[in-house]
């Protein structure tokens, strides 16, 4: 039997990260990482498109400001009974190959 390629391992870990088991950001804490790490003032984001590339259950699903955010991660489908709160619009997919147009997104 072949063994798992890198990307099969790192997904099997992922889908055991403790931190897919909810939605683990509140919007306080994404306005509180954003202004720390981006000096980004959370008003910046509205009435924009966001992506989230590997989001999990990380920052954009608790975006709850006027824009379209969009969350694209391989796992949405193994973790997705998490995310009934999301806000975001959830794909399954990978970022290698995303179904979007270029330049559909602002942030």
């Amino acid at each position: 039997m072949a063994s798992k390629s890198r990307w099969e391992r790192a997904q099997t870990a992922e889908q055991n990260h403790e931190t897919h088991s909810e939605i683990t950001h509140t919007l306080e804490w994404t306005k509180h990482w954003l202004n720390e790490e981006f000096s980004l003032d959370l008003e910046l984001l509205f009435n924009k498109e966001i992506l989230e590339v590997g989001a999990g259950t990380g920052m954009i699903h608790n975006l709850d400001i006027p824009c379209r955010n969009v969350g694209v991660d391989p796992l949405f489908n193994g973790f997705q009974a998490d995310l009934t709160n999301s806000s975001a619009e959830l794909v399954n997919g990978l970022g290698e190959n995303l179904p979007f147009n270029s330049e559909s997104f602002d942030v």
